[in-house]
């Protein structure tokens, strides 16, 4: 007959969050350390108090080191929450994936950005997809053949259109201090430690982080030649995606900012509400269509990146084709096999050619092959 230690031992070992807890709380009792756990699926969430600040680095090291010998059935990620008893914002978080044996760091002990870390380790480059840089130089050197065609006046127009739009995007970021919520520590805490998780991956500085009211499920970086870069969720969006889907959506969209886009996508049609002239915006939307549809490969990579989780990419973007409720009923096996009748189609393939986006079906095909390559294994190891 087993005692009750070993019992709680076995409970634990088979994911019990309960069970789990009288562990934790017995071994750190000794530091007046008081433990809460919940799972929430395959993760646990372990809430950590005192009445003086923990100590992260030999904390998190404990909790680590005892779950790699308990080997918990069931369990993938470990997310903490210090805290002093008095207080009610944490005062640091870390993540621990169990699965991959390694620790990532969501936030740091004063819960400020961290403004001083090297960003030097993931370039833009590494991921970048094949022609996305030829086709940026390709249309900008139409672009200009056609300015110095059509002289001075269209030259000018196009001067125009590029003033007039980044003027607007100032505007735009100002506007959305009065009119959407910030991202921070304090105000929507989970996605504010998911933007962090993204950019750390990317090996990048945290954009600021809006959340602006929509019914479309979407999201967009903005910004324009300075250090002030911004990314916009849409409320609709982050209500329909699960965690590890917001991780992939931030980093896609911070790797519009890290690759450089948000400089260009003035100039496609693809910018959200940009300042725009009539038949001058109408051609330059068009001639950096080709290289439009690259960046969107290439920022995928980097949102794969930063979630590291390809079921959450796909899924992701299938909810942003169809909607969270329609996406429980559909068969996501089928919607891959669209992809042979999309490109048997002749119109269909005709139709991308006038998008600034490609197709769902060819995002997610393009997911998969970069996921299967030696590429992304390294890649996703390094940052």
């Amino acid at each position: 007959m087993k005692s009750r230690t070993e019992e709680i031992v076995q409970r634990a070992k088979d994911g019990d969050p309960q069970a789990i807890s009288l562990l934790l709380n017995h071994y750190f009792q000794i530091k007046n350390i008081k433990i809460k756990v919940v799972r929430k699926n395959s993760d646990l969430q372990i809430l950590l108090m005192s009445d003086k600040l923990i100590n992260q680095d030999s904390t998190v090291k404990s909790i680590r080191n005892g779950f790699l010998k308990l080997q918990p059935r069931s369990v993938g990620k470990l997310r903490l929450y210090a805290k002093q008893i008095d207080k009610e914002i944490p005062d640091w978080t870390y993540e621990i994936d169990l699965h991959q044996a390694e620790s990532i760091e969501v936030k740091d002990n004063s819960f400020k950005e961290d403004n001083t870390q090297s960003y030097s380790v993931l370039q833009a480059e590494d991921f970048r997809v094949s022609g996305e840089q030829e086709l940026l130089y390709i249309s900008l050197a139409i672009a200009g053949f056609i300015a110095l065609i059509l002289l001075s006046v269209s030259l000018g127009l196009i001067l125009l259109v590029i003033a007039v739009s980044a003027f607007w995007i100032k505007i735009q970021q100002g506007q959305l201090l009065g009119d959407s919520v910030k991202v921070s520590s304090k105000q929507f805490f989970e996605i504010n430690s998911q933007a962090q998780t993204a950019a750390k991956r990317l090996c990048m500085k945290m954009p600021d982080v809006f959340i602006k009211q929509s019914p479309t499920i979407n999201a967009f970086a903005t910004g324009f030649l300075d250090d002030r870069y911004t990314v916009v969720l849409h409320s609709t969006l982050v209500e329909a995606l699960t965690q590890d889907e917001i991780i992939f959506i931030l980093g896609h969209e911070f790797s519009h900012i890290k690759c450089g886009h948000t400089n260009f996508l003035l100039l496609t049609d693809s910018a959200e509400n940009f300042a725009q002239i009539p038949f001058v915006s109408n051609i330059l939307g068009f001639i950096f269509l080709w290289w439009s549809r690259k960046g969107e490969y290439t920022c995928d990579r980097g949102g794969l990146i930063a979630c590291r989780n390809l079921n959450a990419a796909i899924s992701a973007l299938a909810k942003l084709s169809i909607g969270r409720e329609l996406f429980e009923q559909m068969d996501l096996e089928a919607l891959l096999d669209q992809r042979h009748e999309f490109n048997s189609n002749d119109a269909a393939k005709i139709s991308e050619l006038f998008g600034t986006h490609p197709s769902i079906v060819h995002r997610i095909h393009a997911l998969k092959t970069f996921y299967d390559s030696p590429e992304y294994k390294k890649l996703s190891l390094n940052s």
